[in-house]
């Protein structure tokens, strides 16, 4: 629109105007870069804090439940995943709540992710019937 032609007219009668348009554009994109990330922080914090509280659950409902190994094995599976999610969100959060890339905290966010869906494949797998079986 008329802000960009401005910005050509401008560009074109001289360096100096073009250098401070590409400087301006260059300060939006990091303002918006460091405001995505920071709000991508604050979402990894909190999964990260919402599996804590998952686990405790889940352990909490392992130990009274473990005299039935099938519900036991259930149970401490889905806590497993959820340790493993907090570890991975915490690796997310290391990563995006920083200011530079940590390849490190990337791996281990693919670990984790990949420990986490086993074990709540394997629990899925172990109640899927009983939980899908028509009453």
């Amino acid at each position: 629109g008329a802000p960009r032609a401005l910005g050509r007219r401008l560009a074109g009668r001289g360096g100096a105007v073009a250098g401070l348009l590409a400087r301006r554009r260059a300060r939006e994109a990091e303002r918006s870069a460091r405001q995505w990330n920071a709000a991508v922080c604050s979402f990894d914090i909190t999964q990260a804090v919402t599996y804590v509280v998952r686990a405790v659950f889940q352990l909490h409902s392992a130990a009274e439940r473990c005299p039935d190994p099938s519900a036991c094995s259930v149970d401490v599976l889905n806590a497993i995943s959820s340790f493993a999610w907090i570890a991975q969100y915490t690796s997310l959060a290391v990563n995006d709540c920083a200011l530079t890339n940590y390849k490190s905290a990337l791996c281990s966010n693919d670990i984790s992710d990949l420990v986490a869906a086993v074990a709540n494949g394997a629990a899925t797998g172990m109640v899927i019937e009983g939980d899908c079986a028509h009453q």
